[in-house]
């Protein structure tokens, strides 16, 4: 195996998932196509090859179910104030030996954990 290329996010409406990721969070999109089993929606953060495709529909899991889906940054505290300052509601940044985190969500639910790396995990 070599890397983890696309994670599917379960959603309830592709077109209101894929105006929150790309203007709220800052996702781009990177691949998008009308086919005839549905709408194939996928998305990137701007420095990674790790995508995610927003799916809806009984073949996949249940909108909101994502949970706890780890994205890094290099600034906690510039990240939180730009997804505040576009809408999003963060609890506080918490502090633990391993680093700094806090979590956020789409509409459907799906959790994300926005987490910097300790000194020592750097």
């Amino acid at each position: 195996m070599k890397y983890i290329e696309i994670i599917s996010i379960p959603v309830s409406n592709q077109e209101a998932a894929k105006n929150f990721y790309v203007n709220q969070v800052g996702f781009k999109v990177t691949f998008e196509l009308e086919a005839p089993q549905g709408k194939w929606i996928q998305l990137s953060l701007p420095d990674d090859n790790t995508s995610i495709t927003l799916v809806t529909g009984p073949m996949h899991a249940k909108a909101g179910s994502v949970k706890g889906t780890v994205i890094m940054t290099d600034d906690i505290e510039k990240d939180v104030k730009t997804l505040r300052n576009k809408g999003i509601q963060l609890p506080d940044i918490q502090s633990f030996h391993y680093g700094k985190i806090t979590t956020f969500s789409d509409p459907d639910g799906n959790q994300w954990v926005l987490k910097e790396a300790s000194q020592y995990q750097k």
